[in-house]
C-alpha cells in the first residue's frame, strides 16, 4: 500500500512517539501526534497535535502508531481504532520499511547486556552492526538512518513486552529469549499474559533462528521449537552452550574462560552465551573461535548502574545496581557480589504487582535492607521474617541509615527490585542520587 499522504496517529509523544513522526514525514506520511499529557510542542507537522482527553475523538486515519507505554486497550487506542486507524506499535511501525537484518532480543533481565554485546561481537567480525530499540534508540530512529544511509547490515534489537505486544508482521532473522521471571504484571495481568507478550517475538519466524535459554519451561519452548532452527544456552543445565568449570563451551568445545572476562557472574555467562549463539546464527560457527571474537569478550565492560562498584570507604564497597528493576535481577546480583549476611540492600520503588519472594532464595547474603517507595510495605511483608527490614521515607535516608550499619566487609548496595518512577525520571536518575547520597556520607564521615 502506499504510504504517500496516508494519516498517521501517533499516540503518545515521547522517545518511541516522536521517532515513529520523524520516519513517517520521511516516507510522505502525515503524522497526527497525540499526547495525554498536553498537545505536543515543537512539531511542525502539516496537521495540528492534539492533547488527549478520554472522550474525545481523533480524525480519521490509515494507521495509528501507539508508544510502548500506552496500552493497548486504553481510550485513546480505543478511539484510534474508531477513527478507523490499523493499530500498530512503533516496533512495528518501523520493521515494515527496514531493508536491512534484525535480530531482536528480550527476556525479563540482560537485554541491554546481551544487545550491546551481540553488537560488538558481530563488528569484531567484519559484520555493520547497530543496536537499537528499548536500548535508547528507537526503531523508527534507526529505521530513519539506514533508509538515507543504507546502513548498518543487521540491527540488533533490544524488544521490551511492551512492544511486542503489538507486532503483527515483525521477523527477526535470529530472536533471542534470555529469561522468563516475574515482571510487568499490572500490564498483562498474569505471568501467563507477560511470557505470552515475549512469546510474540517468534511469531512469525518460521524458518527463523531462535536462541533460547534451556530453563525455559517446555510449555513455552516447544512453540518456538515448531516454528524456528533452536540453539541453547545455560550456567547451570545441559545445553548446547554450557558454561563448565569456569569455561564457555560450545557443544564441549573451548570458547573462552570466564577469567578473562570483565563480565561476572553466571547471569552474565549466560549473557554471553546467548550473544555467542546470535553471532553463531548470523555469522556462522567459525566465529565462535576466532581470536576478534575473543578479543571482543574480553574488552567488553558492565553496563552503569548495573552491578557497579564505584566506591569502597573504610573497608565497605558500594554497588550501583539500579538497573535491577525486578526481583530476579536482584537475585542475581545477590550471587554474584553477596558473601555471607554481608549485603545492606535499598529495595523498593514503582509497584508493578511482582512477587518479591524469590529474594528469599538468597536471605542468607542479606544483612538488613531498607526500604523506599510505593512497593515497601508489600515487600516488608514479604521478607521481613528473614532479616531486619527498615522503612525509609527517601533513598538519601535509606543511604545515610545504610552507611550507619556498616562494616568492614559489608556491601551496600542499591538493587531496588522496582521500576524508579514512583520516585524518579527512570533508573539512570535513580542511580545517580544514590551515588551522590553515598559519596556525600564519605566526606562527611
Amino acid at each position: 500500500m502506499k504510504a504517500e499522504n496516508k494519516r498517521v496517529l501517533i499516540l503518545g509523544f515521547g522517545i518511541s512517539g516522536r521517532a515513529a513522526a520523524r520516519l513517517a514525514e520521511h516516507l510522505n506520511m502525515i503524522p497526527v501526534p497525540v499526547d495525554a499529557k498536553n498537545a505536543p510542542e515543537g512539531t511542525h507537522f502539516r496537521e495540528s497535535a492534539f492533547a488527549w482527553q478520554e472522550g474525545m475523538s481523533l480524525p480519521p486515519a490509515d494507521l495509528a502508531v501507539i508508544s510502548p507505554g500506552i496500552r493497548p486497550d486504553s481510550p485513546m487506542a480505543q478511539a484510534a481504532r474508531n477513527a478507523g486507524a490499523e493499530l500498530i506499535g512503533e516496533l512495528e511501525f518501523a520493521c515494515r520499511v527496514l531493508p536491512c537484518r534484525i535480530v531482536a532480543i528480550t527476556g525479563t533481565n540482560g537485554k541491554t547486556t546481551t544487545t550491546e554485546l551481540t553488537t560488538a561481537l558481530l563488528q569484531a567480525n567484519g559484520i555493520r552492526a547497530q543496536s537499537a530499540g528499548n536500548i535508547g534508540t528507537a526503531l523508527s530512529d534507526a529505521a530513519l538512518e539506514v533508509l538515507r544511509r543504507h546502513t548498518p547490515d543487521v540491527l540488533v534489537v533490544e524488544s521490551s513486552s511492551f512492544q511486542l505486544e503489538t507486532v503483527q508482521t515483525f521477523r527477526p532473522s535470529t530472536g533471542a529469549l534470555l529469561n522468563l521471571a516475574s515482571d510487568h504484571i499490572n500490564r498483562h495481568g498474569s505471568m501467563e499474559g507477560y511470557a505470552e507478550a515475549k512469546l510474540r517475538l517468534f511469531c512469525n519466524m518460521e524458518g527463523g533462528n531462535a536462541v533460547l535459554n534451556a530453563n525455559l519451561p517446555e510449555r513455552y519452548a516447544w512453540q518456538i521449537r515448531a516454528r524456528c532452527r533452536t540453539e541453547t544456552f545455560s550456567a547451570t543445565l545441559p545445553a548446547d552452550f554450557m558454561l563448565e568449570h569456569g569455561t564457555i563451551r560450545y557443544h564441549g568445545t573451548s570458547v573462552i574462560s570466564t577469567e578473562e572476562l570483565q563480565l561476572k557472574g553466571n547471569h552474565n555467562a549466560e549473557n554471553i552465551m546467548a550473544a555467542l549463539a546470535i553471532l553463531k546464527a548470523e555469522a556462522g560457527e567459525k566465529t565462535l573461535f576466532s581470536e576478534a571474537t575473543a578479543e571482543a569478550l574480553r574488552k567488553f565492560h558492565p553496563d552503569v548502574h548495573r552491578m557497579e562498584f564505584f566506591a569502597e570507604h573504610n573497608g565497605v564497597r558500594f554497588v550501583d545496581d539500579s538497573k535491577a528493576t525486578n526481583p530476579h535481577s536482584v537475585n542475581a546480583a545477590l550471587k554474584t557480589f553477596g558473601g555471607k549476611k554481608n549485603v545492606i540492600l535499598i529495595l523498593g520503588g514503582l509497584d508493578k504487582q511482582m512477587d518479591f519472594s524469590s529474594i528469599r532464595d538468597d536471605a542468607d547474603k542479606i544483612k538488613c535492607a531498607f526500604l523506599i517507595g510505593e512497593c515497601r510495605m508489600k515487600i516488608h511483608d514479604t521478607l521481613h521474617d528473614l532479616f531486619p527490614c527498615t522503612i525509609c521515607a527517601t533513598l538519601e535516608e535509606a543511604v545515610e541509615q545504610g552507611c550507619r550499619v556498616a562494616e568492614p566487609g559489608d556491601i551496600l548496595a542499591l538493587s531496588p527490585a522496582c521500576a524508579s518512577m514512583d520516585m524518579f525520571r527512570d533508573y539512570k536518575e535513580r542511580g545517580d542520587r544514590f551515588k551522590e547520597a553515598v559519596l556525600r556520607q564519605i566526606r562527611n564521615s
